[in-house]
């Protein structure tokens, strides 16, 4: 039969295994109220990947078995099969937590080793660049290219409409019609110039729209504040198919409220893209930013993508010029608008004693009397407004189309930016979720100012908008219309287009690869050579080819200061970049508001030599600007290196 076990022994076994199993004392009053003091009542363990893959079930059924020896042990007394199924249960307990624990682990490092496992990394590493940073979340790669496609797309569309239109409004002034002159101040009295006295106070105003750009871009975000700059440009746009002072005044002043937040947006916009895109960049990403000379992820993103976006500017300006010219030459194609064309062009300008105009450096204003300009519409333009007089170079059939077709490209960027943008989070300061906003970028503004650095550069901004403003309103009646006519006007201006875009876009990639002086000194020795071009030059037909050559040098000459002041923006305010692009844009519009106010007022000699000391007074500090800047960048990489 065999031997009694040993109870002694079998009691040593159940004091190690007491930790584990431990008994409690019995309460009998609890026990006849009918609580169970040796039942769990906590919830049900549930599965969880830390517990490995046993059920619910299993758990249950291990703690029903405990508790029943227990309650079996206090009732009929010590047993040595109850001691020896405890230890049973409760190391069946432990050894089949061991085994899944072993199997699942194994299991991971199988799956680690395969594609399953290579794809759970991904989507764990997805996950991970999902969850708010400090920065704001993370977006893939396709939807930041499809937002920048957009703002590229949008942007093309406005510059389509905008260039054209400041070049003709701005030089001969197309869109003006009145009934009745004899109200109207005596500046506003017909001279072909109103239509820059106009513009003039487009961009004064976009430059003091400028100073709450930060204030806006907070309060609406980038995409609603680019939905409504365009919705502006389109009513501004419509209004020129009737234009007159009831009209025109009143929409230059509602587009100026809209210059400054539109250039702010897309600006940001810009750096939004550029600093999200820095977080999914690939290994070949990678290595190029490690190659680049000291520059920063952002910052290598950033000339990225200023790149496209200053190509699809130049596209926009290429096909809105091209749009131009064949509207106008379409529609004046018939003898009698060409003859009346220059009679009207005879009429703005001084004529030499052969009657050949007087062109070039030697133009200057002149006054247009009121026999000449106040002509009744032609019956070829389909209208019925005989009593209305039209003070313009072309006719009214031919402005209401161009204005049609500018709309439209108008439109189209709305729609774009409306379809195709995202919300792009971005990381917004604190003080710009309290009350205190409008104080905030207040003195964001005020700080901006304050910048030595800043002051520096704002003589190049001002540069910046005076020669802008001299090749949309000067050189294009000055020398083209006066020389070529009407219709040769957008023709030139493409050719600005395309040599700017390829100088730009040859400029922005070896700008990280040659010093920035050096780049400051070619720019400066090419606008000086094209200024004393077009002081010693008399346009006329028989040279045609220096028309074309003239913008696109003169494109070339502002790919380079515009580079010059973007990187540097970029560069030297990688966090607060939006007061200082604000700053920039401030100044740049005073330059261009200056440029058209003086369209009218001053002879083409004195606004060369002007352009000439501006350059100089502009360049010379900005020059120590960038050399200082350099030499801090060399001191930070020895210290590095150190």
């Amino acid at each position: 039969m065999g031997s009694l076990p040993n109870l002694r022994d079998l009691e040593k076994e159940i004091e190690i295994y007491r930790p584990v199993c431990k008994k409690f004392p019995i309460h009998y009053r609890n026990y006849i109220k009918g609580y169970d003091p040796y039942v769990s009542h906590n919830k049900a363990i549930r599965h969880t990947r830390s517990m490995g893959n046993y059920t619910t079930t299993l758990l249950y059924t291990h703690t029903d078995k405990i508790n029943h020896f227990f309650t079996t042990d206090d009732a009929n007394g010590y047993s040595p099969v109850s001691t020896r199924s405890t230890r049973s249960s409760c190391t069946l307990h432990h050894h089949i937590n061991n085994s899944f624990l072993l199997r699942r682990n194994s299991r991971q490092r199988d799956s680690m080793s395969s594609s399953g496992g290579a794809s759970s990394v991904r989507r764990l590493i997805a996950a991970v660049r999902s969850t708010p940073s400090k920065s704001g979340p993370i977006y893939s790669r396709r939807l930041l290219f499809r937002n920048f496609a957009a703002l590229c797309l949008g942007h093309a569309m406005i510059t389509a409409a905008f260039v054209p239109l400041f070049t003709l409004q701005g030089s001969i002034s197309v869109w003006w019609w009145q009934t009745d002159y004899s109200f109207l101040p005596k500046f506003f009295y017909p001279n072909y110039d109103v239509g820059s006295l106009l513009l003039t106070s487009l961009f004064a105003i976009g430059a003091l729209s400028t100073l709450g750009t930060v204030f806006l871009l907070n309060k609406l975000g980038t995409n609603w504040t680019l939905i409504l700059s365009y919705g502006g440009t389109c009513v501004f746009l419509g209004v020129h198919l009737y234009p007159n002072i009831y009209t025109l005044v009143p929409a230059y002043l509602f587009m100026g409220i809209w210059l400054g937040p539109l250039a702010g947006a897309r600006i940001t916009c810009l750096m939004t893209l550029a600093t999200k895109l820095t977080y999914v960049m690939t290994e070949q990403e990678e290595g190029e930013v490690d190659n680049s000379q000291g520059l920063r992820k952002t910052e290598v993103v950033v000339h990225k993508l200023s790149r496209g976006l200053q190509i699809a500017q130049d596209f926009g300006l290429i096909v809105g010029n091209v749009a131009t010219s064949f509207l106008i030459w379409y529609t004046s194609s018939s003898l009698h608008d060409v003859n009346e064309t220059e009679v009207i062009l005879d009429s703005m300008f001084s004529l030499e004693n052969n009657g050949e105009r007087i062109c070039g450096s030697t133009a200057c204003p002149l006054p247009v009397n009121a026999e000449l300009t106040n002509r009744p519409l032609n019956p070829y333009d389909n209208l019925n407004m005989s009593s209305v007089y039209q003070p313009m170079s072309i006719s009214c059939k031919t402005s209401t189309m161009l204005v049609s077709v500018f709309l439209g490209f108008c439109v189209m960027g709305v729609a774009v930016t409306a379809a195709f943008m995202d919300h792009i989070r971005i990381l917004i300061h604190k003080e710009t979720n309290s009350g205190n906003a409008c104080s905030y970028s207040f003195r964001l503004m005020q700080e901006a100012f304050k910048d030595p650095r800043l002051q520096l550069a704002a003589p190049l901004s001002v540069f910046i908008g005076l020669e802008q403003g001299f090749m949309y309103s000067d050189f294009s009646k000055s020398y083209v219309a006066c020389a070529l006519g009407i219709t040769d006007i957008s023709l030139v201006f493409l050719s600005l287009g395309v040599l700017q875009s390829i100088a730009a876009f040859t400029l922005s990639l070896l700008i990280q690869h040659i010093r920035r002086h050096i780049v400051i000194a070619v720019g400066f020795f090419f606008q000086s050579c094209l200024l004393l071009v077009l002081f010693l030059w008399k346009p006329s037909k028989e040279d045609p080819a220096l028309f074309f050559v003239v913008p696109a040098v003169w494109g070339v000459c502002n790919a380079i200061w515009d580079i010059l002041s973007f990187s540097l923006l970029v560069s030297v305010f990688p966090d607060s970049w939006q007061a200082a692009f604000a700053h920039c844009y401030f100044f740049r519009y005073l330059g261009l508001a200056l440029a058209f106010g003086i369209h009218g007022s001053l002879c083409n000699w004195l606004k060369l030599y002007g352009l000439a000391g501006a350059m100089v007074i502009a360049v010379t500090p900005y020059t120590w600007l960038e050399m200082k800047q350099e030499s801090k960048k060399r001191l930070k990489s020895q210290l590095t290196n150190l």
